[in-house]
């Protein structure tokens, strides 16, 4: 459609998923369809929204379709196609998608991209790396390539180059920039005021918060602008200093700040060395803990936090998480009390710790105030579960936290060994062969 004025219905199907309401998207698309159901860029558009809505298989046969119409050096389904492949864990087939994409275009940027996020799923940083580099060669201000640099650069323990390119890829795709007034970016220089925003999920925006002590360090008044209610009260007592808010929750806004600066590049001031890393900085409420406590007491053996349920459809869920039963069966005969760190649907929490010992307090952990669960986890002895915010939050409250990685793992857990740089109370359980050996769990559990 290159240098041809496109139809209103597709325009209307772009800027409804521009909006991020991609049912009106496919509404708009399936429009221009009824005139022309046999239009590459139509299927292309319907597609598009189905992928985004998380309808993976049937977005695969409308991309398939169109791509059966489109010219051969046109690769935007293929490139869609392997979108939904990948989302669907398969990233070797992905991959074979993404590059026939590229050879149907060698001038396509996003081909190229996606191969590169690919051997980041795979866990082939270095391959990652180099596609990366070849992007932005020729894409200079490319920030999706500049996001797939960082990661794999930070994967291995590449830091200090790593969070430059994170920086350089704030405004990418799923990297919010937010800004407020005339402040500018924060440059790392001493400053008045300076707020500092979270712009990625619950467990992302706690791992990042650990650089905000230094950043009041650095700054006469310091904003923390969460993007969740949920950490507002965690924050609050955690960060005395600072002043924090939602700004977009409860429509506030901010005027007269000198500068701003996103909580995932914070690091690239004050984590830029291996023991730069590692300590707590999450105070939990001491009141919540005391309930917590007589909760906990005179239950048998150590208190050992259980969570079995990481990410989402988009974010590698499937490879992140297992099923109860299966971590259960390996620790079960320990003397220990186990809860529940779950916070997805309580009564489906229920029915798979139906019938075992297993502790669930749903008012503690399906909340809206983190400060709950921060209480809970405090309590605890352990905690034991697969990568989500959970491990995060034990991390920055100095519990010790034994983290179930898949294979491939994800950047954060780059490397080999189980040593966690992030914290200092964590450690690392690698699968092998699709399975986790609790080896180590199990004697730390008896040993208490």
């Amino acid at each position: 459609m290159d240098g041809v004025t496109p139809p209103l219905e597709l325009v209307r199907s772009v800027e409804a998923l521009e909006g991020d309401t991609p049912a009106d998207a496919l509404a708009w698309a399936c429009r221009y369809l009824n005139t022309d159901p046999a239009s590459w860029q139509g299927l292309y558009a319907a597609g598009n929204s189905l992928l985004r809505m998380g309808y993976y298989g049937a977005a695969y046969s409308v991309f398939e379709a169109g791509q059966a119409k489109a010219p051969l050096t046109v690769n935007h389904c293929l490139n869609g196609m392997g979108m939904c492949v990948q989302q669907s864990g398969d990233y070797r087939g992905a991959l074979k998608l993404f590059e026939q994409a590229r050879l149907a275009n060698p001038f396509d940027w996003h081909s190229l991209n996606n191969i590169g996020l690919c051997y980041l799923n795979l866990g082939n940083w270095e391959m990652a790396e180099s596609v990366a580099r070849q992007v932005i060669e020729d894409n200079p201000d490319c920030g999706p390539a500049y996001d797939n640099l960082s990661m794999s650069c930070l994967a291995q323990h590449k830091f200090a180059e790593g969070w430059e390119y994170a920086e350089r890829s704030i405004g990418a795709p799923k990297r919010e920039e937010r800004i407020y007034d005339d402040e500018v970016r924060w440059d790392g220089s001493h400053v008045e005021t300076v707020i500092c925003y979270g712009e990625q999920g619950i467990g992302d925006e706690i791992l990042f918060s650990s650089c905000i002590p230094d950043l009041i360090g650095a700054a006469d008044n310091v904003i923390v602008d969460s993007k969740t209610r949920r950490l507002r009260g965690l924050f609050e007592r955690s960060f005395p200093e600072a002043t924090v808010i939602n700004s977009k929750q409860d429509g506030v806004e901010v005027k007269g700040a000198d500068a701003r600066v996103s909580m995932a590049v914070l690091p690239k001031f004050f984590r830029t060395k291996r023991e730069l890393f590692g300590k707590p900085h999450l105070k939990a409420c001491p009141d919540r803990r005391r309930m917590v406590r007589a909760l906990l007491d005179g239950l048998p053996g150590k208190k050992v936090g259980l969570a079995w349920t990481g990410g989402l459809p988009d974010t590698r869920g499937a490879d992140r998480s297992t099923t109860f039963d299966s971590l259960y069966a390996d620790l079960k005969d320990l003397n220990a009390t186990f809860v529940s760190l779950e916070y997805k649907d309580a009564d489906q929490t229920r029915r798979e710790i139906d019938g075992t010992p297993v502790r669930h307090f749903p008012f503690l952990t399906n909340t809206q105030d983190y400060d709950d669960t921060a209480a809970l986890v405090a309590e605890l002895d352990m905690v034991v579960s697969v990568t989500t915010s959970g491990v995060h939050l034990a991390g920055g409250l100095g519990v010790p936290v034994r983290i179930l990685v898949p294979d491939p793992p994800s950047w954060k857990y780059g490397g080999d060994g189980e040593d966690f740089y992030w914290w200092d109370s964590a450690k690392l359980i690698r699968q092998q062969k699709g399975e986790w050996d609790l080896t180590s769990v199990r004697r730390e559990i008896d040993e208490g």
